[in-house]
Protein backbone atom coordinates (compact mmCIF):
# COMPACT_ATOMS: atom_id res chain seq x y z
CA UNK A 1 0.00 0.00 0.00
CA UNK A 2 2.99 2.65 1.10
CA UNK A 3 4.09 2.26 -2.60
CA UNK A 4 1.12 2.37 -4.28
CA UNK A 5 1.17 5.69 -2.40
CA UNK A 6 3.95 6.96 -3.94
CA UNK A 7 3.75 6.21 -6.67
CA UNK A 8 0.43 8.13 -6.87
CA UNK A 9 2.35 11.14 -5.15
CA UNK A 10 5.26 10.77 -8.22
CA UNK A 11 2.25 10.35 -10.84
CA UNK A 12 0.94 13.61 -9.35
CA UNK A 13 3.96 15.34 -9.46
CA UNK A 14 4.70 14.98 -12.83
CA UNK A 15 1.43 15.77 -13.56
CA UNK A 16 2.02 18.91 -12.21
CA UNK A 17 5.31 19.37 -13.80
CA UNK A 18 4.35 18.70 -16.88
CA UNK A 19 0.90 21.39 -16.48
CA UNK A 20 3.85 24.00 -14.95
CA UNK A 21 5.97 23.58 -17.87
CA UNK A 22 3.29 23.75 -20.63
CA UNK A 23 2.55 26.97 -18.54
CA UNK A 24 5.27 28.57 -18.67
CA UNK A 25 6.26 27.47 -22.33
CA UNK A 26 2.30 29.48 -23.16
CA UNK A 27 3.75 32.40 -21.25
CA UNK A 28 7.35 32.60 -23.52
CA UNK A 29 5.27 31.93 -26.37
CA UNK A 30 2.33 34.40 -26.49
CA UNK A 31 4.07 37.76 -27.33
CA UNK A 32 5.18 35.75 -31.03
CA UNK A 33 1.78 34.42 -31.05
CA UNK A 34 -0.07 37.29 -30.48
CA UNK A 35 1.82 39.34 -32.88
CA UNK A 36 1.41 36.77 -35.74
CA UNK A 37 -2.08 37.04 -34.89
CA UNK A 38 -2.15 40.61 -34.88
CA UNK A 39 -0.33 40.57 -38.48
CA UNK A 40 -2.78 37.76 -39.89
CA UNK A 41 -5.55 40.19 -38.89
CA UNK A 42 -4.00 43.25 -39.90
CA UNK A 43 -3.91 44.34 -43.85
CA UNK A 44 -1.60 46.63 -45.75
CA UNK A 45 -3.08 49.01 -48.16
CA UNK A 46 -1.21 50.35 -51.04
CA UNK A 47 -2.00 51.90 -54.71
CA UNK A 48 -0.83 49.64 -57.50
CA UNK A 49 -0.35 50.48 -60.69
CA UNK A 50 0.19 47.78 -63.40
CA UNK A 51 -0.69 46.42 -67.08
CA UNK A 52 -3.08 44.28 -67.93
CA UNK A 53 -4.34 43.24 -71.50
CA UNK A 54 -2.22 46.14 -72.98
CA UNK A 55 -3.86 48.64 -71.16
CA UNK A 56 -2.92 49.92 -67.61
CA UNK A 57 -5.04 49.87 -64.13
CA UNK A 58 -4.59 51.02 -61.18
CA UNK A 59 -5.83 49.84 -57.71
CA UNK A 60 -5.83 50.17 -53.89
CA UNK A 61 -5.56 46.49 -52.68
CA UNK A 62 -5.45 45.24 -49.15
CA UNK A 63 -2.59 42.69 -48.37
CA UNK A 64 -2.00 40.22 -45.93
CA UNK A 65 1.14 40.52 -44.25
CA UNK A 66 1.92 37.00 -43.76
CA UNK A 67 1.39 35.44 -47.27
CA UNK A 68 0.75 38.24 -50.00
CA UNK A 69 -2.47 37.66 -50.58
CA UNK A 70 -4.49 40.82 -51.51
CA UNK A 71 -7.98 42.18 -52.12
CA UNK A 72 -9.35 44.62 -54.50
CA UNK A 73 -10.62 47.58 -52.52
CA UNK A 74 -11.02 50.72 -54.66
CA UNK A 75 -10.30 52.13 -58.14
CA UNK A 76 -7.03 53.95 -57.56
CA UNK A 77 -6.49 55.87 -60.75
CA UNK A 78 -7.91 58.83 -59.63
CA UNK A 79 -6.71 58.67 -56.59
CA UNK A 80 -3.82 60.53 -55.05
CA UNK A 81 -3.15 60.20 -51.37
CA UNK A 82 -5.05 57.52 -49.45
CA UNK A 83 -5.18 56.62 -45.58
CA UNK A 84 -7.23 53.95 -44.08
CA UNK A 85 -9.66 53.78 -40.79
CA UNK A 86 -8.40 51.49 -38.19
CA UNK A 87 -11.27 49.17 -38.43
CA UNK A 88 -9.92 48.99 -41.64
CA UNK A 89 -13.81 50.07 -43.43
CA UNK A 90 -12.70 53.42 -44.35
CA UNK A 91 -11.04 55.19 -46.75
CA UNK A 92 -9.91 58.72 -46.50
CA UNK A 93 -8.17 60.03 -49.82
CA UNK A 94 -7.93 63.02 -52.16
CA UNK A 95 -8.75 63.20 -56.02
CA UNK A 96 -6.01 64.67 -58.20
CA UNK A 97 -6.82 68.02 -58.09
CA UNK A 98 -10.59 67.66 -57.05
CA UNK A 99 -10.53 67.54 -53.64
CA UNK A 100 -11.04 65.29 -50.16
CA UNK A 101 -13.19 61.71 -50.49
CA UNK A 102 -14.08 59.29 -48.12
CA UNK A 103 -15.50 55.79 -49.03
CA UNK A 104 -16.22 52.35 -47.57
CA UNK A 105 -12.87 50.18 -48.03
CA UNK A 106 -14.55 47.78 -50.78
CA UNK A 107 -14.68 47.74 -54.32
CA UNK A 108 -17.44 49.45 -56.27
CA UNK A 109 -18.16 52.05 -53.17
CA UNK A 110 -19.67 55.12 -53.94
CA UNK A 111 -17.42 57.95 -52.80
CA UNK A 112 -18.30 60.86 -50.70
CA UNK A 113 -16.79 64.34 -50.90
CA UNK A 114 -15.84 66.05 -47.37
CA UNK A 115 -13.38 69.26 -49.36
CA UNK A 116 -13.22 70.81 -52.06
CA UNK A 117 -9.39 71.06 -52.40
CA UNK A 118 -6.38 69.58 -50.49
CA UNK A 119 -3.87 66.88 -50.57
CA UNK A 120 -2.30 64.46 -47.82
CA UNK A 121 -5.51 63.65 -46.14
CA UNK A 122 -5.10 62.53 -42.46
CA UNK A 123 -7.44 61.15 -40.10
CA UNK A 124 -7.30 63.00 -36.05
CA UNK A 125 -6.71 59.83 -33.86
CA UNK A 126 -10.78 59.48 -32.98
CA UNK A 127 -11.19 59.87 -36.26
CA UNK A 128 -14.24 62.37 -36.39
CA UNK A 129 -11.85 65.14 -37.83
CA UNK A 130 -9.66 65.27 -40.81
CA UNK A 131 -6.28 67.59 -41.42
CA UNK A 132 -5.83 68.40 -44.99
CA UNK A 133 -3.21 70.27 -47.15
CA UNK A 134 -3.27 72.71 -50.01
CA UNK A 135 0.12 73.78 -51.67
CA UNK A 136 1.74 75.65 -54.63
CA UNK A 137 5.01 75.71 -55.52
CA UNK A 138 6.44 79.47 -55.90
CA UNK A 139 9.17 79.57 -58.43
CA UNK A 140 11.92 81.31 -56.11
CA UNK A 141 10.29 80.63 -53.48
CA UNK A 142 9.48 76.98 -52.65
CA UNK A 143 6.11 75.52 -51.90
CA UNK A 144 3.19 77.20 -50.14
CA UNK A 145 0.66 75.86 -47.88
CA UNK A 146 -2.68 76.39 -46.25
CA UNK A 147 -3.58 73.76 -43.85
CA UNK A 148 -7.31 72.86 -42.93
CA UNK A 149 -8.74 71.00 -40.30
CA UNK A 150 -12.53 69.94 -40.64
CA UNK A 151 -15.18 67.45 -38.70
CA UNK A 152 -15.29 64.03 -41.17
CA UNK A 153 -18.26 65.69 -43.16
CA UNK A 154 -16.24 68.33 -44.42
CA UNK A 155 -17.97 71.42 -41.65
CA UNK A 156 -16.56 73.35 -39.04
CA UNK A 157 -14.22 73.80 -41.82
CA UNK A 158 -11.02 76.28 -40.04
CA UNK A 159 -7.32 77.05 -41.10
CA UNK A 160 -4.67 75.80 -38.99
CA UNK A 161 -2.38 78.55 -37.50
CA UNK A 162 0.97 77.14 -39.17
CA UNK A 163 3.74 78.79 -41.35
CA UNK A 164 2.79 78.64 -45.03
CA UNK A 165 6.37 77.05 -45.64
CA UNK A 166 4.49 73.77 -44.41
CA UNK A 167 2.34 70.87 -44.92
CA UNK A 168 1.00 68.40 -42.50
CA UNK A 169 1.85 64.62 -43.00
CA UNK A 170 0.75 63.42 -39.75
CA UNK A 171 -0.94 63.79 -36.54
CA UNK A 172 0.68 61.13 -33.14
CA UNK A 173 -2.47 58.88 -32.56
CA UNK A 174 -2.47 60.67 -28.94
CA UNK A 175 -3.71 63.19 -30.41
CA UNK A 176 -1.31 65.82 -29.18
CA UNK A 177 1.36 66.35 -31.83
CA UNK A 178 1.16 67.00 -35.66
CA UNK A 179 4.60 66.63 -37.93
CA UNK A 180 4.92 68.61 -41.12
CA UNK A 181 7.09 68.57 -43.60
CA UNK A 182 8.39 72.24 -44.56
CA UNK A 183 10.22 74.14 -47.13
CA UNK A 184 11.16 77.08 -44.90
CA UNK A 185 15.20 76.31 -45.40
CA UNK A 186 17.32 76.29 -48.49
CA UNK A 187 17.24 75.59 -51.23
CA UNK A 188 13.76 75.87 -51.29
CA UNK A 189 12.08 72.82 -53.19
CA UNK A 190 15.05 70.73 -52.45
CA UNK A 191 15.49 71.26 -48.76
CA UNK A 192 12.89 69.74 -46.92
CA UNK A 193 12.99 70.01 -43.23
CA UNK A 194 10.58 68.01 -40.54
CA UNK A 195 8.73 70.07 -37.65
CA UNK A 196 6.67 68.61 -34.37
CA UNK A 197 4.43 70.99 -32.90
CA UNK A 198 0.72 70.72 -30.99
CA UNK A 199 -2.50 70.74 -33.24
CA UNK A 200 -2.66 74.29 -33.02
CA UNK A 201 0.90 75.50 -34.09
CA UNK A 202 2.37 76.28 -30.89
CA UNK A 203 5.55 74.88 -28.98
CA UNK A 204 7.17 73.95 -32.59
CA UNK A 205 10.42 72.44 -32.70
CA UNK A 206 12.51 70.90 -35.38
CA UNK A 207 13.37 67.69 -35.85
CA UNK A 208 15.89 67.14 -38.89
CA UNK A 209 19.10 68.99 -39.25
CA UNK A 210 20.16 68.45 -43.09
CA UNK A 211 19.13 66.80 -46.46
CA UNK A 212 15.87 66.13 -47.79
CA UNK A 213 13.41 64.89 -45.08
CA UNK A 214 9.59 63.29 -46.02
CA UNK A 215 7.30 60.94 -45.40
CA UNK A 216 6.97 60.95 -42.28
CA UNK A 217 4.67 58.85 -39.61
CA UNK A 218 4.18 58.52 -36.22
CA UNK A 219 5.04 55.34 -33.86
CA UNK A 220 1.14 53.87 -33.03
CA UNK A 221 2.68 54.58 -28.58
CA UNK A 222 2.60 58.02 -30.23
CA UNK A 223 6.95 58.39 -29.45
CA UNK A 224 8.41 58.21 -32.07
CA UNK A 225 8.51 59.48 -36.13
CA UNK A 226 9.89 56.75 -39.57
CA UNK A 227 10.66 59.59 -42.32
CA UNK A 228 12.42 58.98 -45.65
CA UNK A 229 15.80 60.83 -45.56
CA UNK A 230 18.06 61.81 -48.96
CA UNK A 231 21.16 63.24 -48.72
CA UNK A 232 23.50 62.90 -51.77
CA UNK A 233 20.99 61.08 -53.82
CA UNK A 234 20.84 58.59 -51.96
CA UNK A 235 17.83 57.24 -49.51
CA UNK A 236 17.81 55.85 -46.57
CA UNK A 237 15.06 55.36 -43.53
CA UNK A 238 15.45 57.15 -40.35
CA UNK A 239 13.97 57.11 -36.79
CA UNK A 240 13.82 59.76 -34.20
CA UNK A 241 12.54 60.10 -31.06
CA UNK A 242 9.23 62.92 -30.81
CA UNK A 243 11.29 65.50 -28.95
CA UNK A 244 14.22 65.11 -31.53
CA UNK A 245 16.56 62.92 -29.85
CA UNK A 246 17.87 59.91 -31.16
CA UNK A 247 17.73 60.36 -34.79
CA UNK A 248 18.96 57.02 -36.07
CA UNK A 249 18.96 55.03 -39.66
CA UNK A 250 17.83 51.93 -39.84
CA UNK A 251 17.36 51.35 -43.80
CA UNK A 252 19.38 52.43 -46.31
CA UNK A 253 20.08 51.90 -50.19
CA UNK A 254 22.49 49.67 -51.17
CA UNK A 255 23.76 49.13 -54.66
CA UNK A 256 20.44 50.08 -56.95
CA UNK A 257 18.15 49.21 -54.28
CA UNK A 258 15.81 51.86 -53.77
CA UNK A 259 14.18 52.97 -50.24
CA UNK A 260 10.81 54.74 -49.96
CA UNK A 261 7.94 55.46 -47.65
CA UNK A 262 7.55 53.36 -44.68
CA UNK A 263 4.40 52.68 -41.81
CA UNK A 264 4.60 51.08 -38.42
CA UNK A 265 2.80 48.10 -38.03
CA UNK A 266 -0.43 48.15 -35.54
CA UNK A 267 1.85 46.56 -32.24
CA UNK A 268 4.87 49.26 -33.89
CA UNK A 269 7.07 46.43 -33.54
CA UNK A 270 7.34 45.88 -37.35
CA UNK A 271 7.96 48.41 -40.58
CA UNK A 272 6.33 47.81 -43.86
CA UNK A 273 8.49 50.00 -46.72
CA UNK A 274 8.29 50.56 -50.07
CA UNK A 275 11.24 49.21 -52.32
CA UNK A 276 11.95 49.07 -55.85
CA UNK A 277 15.15 48.90 -58.33
CA UNK A 278 16.69 52.07 -59.94
CA UNK A 279 18.52 52.22 -63.28
CA UNK A 280 21.44 54.23 -64.55
CA UNK A 281 21.21 56.79 -67.12
CA UNK A 282 24.50 57.12 -69.85
CA UNK A 283 25.94 59.46 -67.89
CA UNK A 284 25.44 56.72 -64.86
CA UNK A 285 23.35 58.54 -62.93
CA UNK A 286 20.45 56.82 -60.57
CA UNK A 287 17.01 57.37 -62.56
CA UNK A 288 13.01 55.32 -62.70
CA UNK A 289 11.76 55.75 -66.15
CA UNK A 290 7.98 55.16 -66.27
CA UNK A 291 6.70 52.20 -67.81
CA UNK A 292 9.69 50.40 -66.75
CA UNK A 293 10.15 47.38 -64.69
CA UNK A 294 11.67 48.35 -61.84
CA UNK A 295 11.13 45.42 -59.69
CA UNK A 296 8.64 47.48 -57.04
CA UNK A 297 7.96 45.71 -54.15
CA UNK A 298 6.78 45.41 -50.06
CA UNK A 299 9.64 44.74 -47.52
CA UNK A 300 8.63 44.17 -43.70
CA UNK A 301 11.19 44.83 -41.26
CA UNK A 302 11.86 44.90 -37.61
CA UNK A 303 11.63 48.58 -36.00
CA UNK A 304 15.07 48.19 -35.45
CA UNK A 305 15.60 47.69 -39.36
CA UNK A 306 16.62 44.09 -39.08
CA UNK A 307 14.92 40.96 -40.27
CA UNK A 308 13.96 42.00 -43.72
CA UNK A 309 11.77 39.88 -45.49
CA UNK A 310 10.08 40.41 -48.76
CA UNK A 311 6.24 40.69 -49.20
CA UNK A 312 5.61 40.05 -52.94
CA UNK A 313 1.59 40.60 -54.13
CA UNK A 314 0.10 37.30 -54.67
CA UNK A 315 -0.17 36.97 -58.65
CA UNK A 316 0.78 40.86 -59.23
CA UNK A 317 4.35 42.09 -60.51
CA UNK A 318 3.01 45.80 -60.33
CA UNK A 319 4.48 48.93 -62.32
CA UNK A 320 4.58 51.12 -59.39
CA UNK A 321 3.56 50.59 -55.69
CA UNK A 322 2.49 53.74 -53.54
CA UNK A 323 3.20 54.13 -50.44
CA UNK A 324 2.11 51.83 -47.52
CA UNK A 325 -0.61 52.03 -44.94
CA UNK A 326 -0.70 49.00 -42.27
CA UNK A 327 -3.72 48.83 -40.50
Amino acid sequence: MLVLNWQAVVLALAAWAAVTLDARRARAMAPDEAAVEQQAGSRIFVRVFLRKDEKFESMIVAVNPLTGRWQRVADGMDIFQFRVSRDRGTLLFAKNEDGIWTSAAKDGSEPTRVMYSGSSPIWSPDEKEIIASDGKYEEGKGWKHSNWRANIDGKNLKRLSIIDADGVVDWSPDGKWIVTVSDRHPPQGSGYQLYVMRPDGSEERRITQEGLNVYARFSPDSRQIVYTHQQKGFNSLWVVNVDGTDAHEILKEEHLEGVGAACWSPDGKQLVVQRYNWELDDKGQKIRRAGNDHDFRLEIIDANGKNARTLRLEDLRPLDIGHPEWR
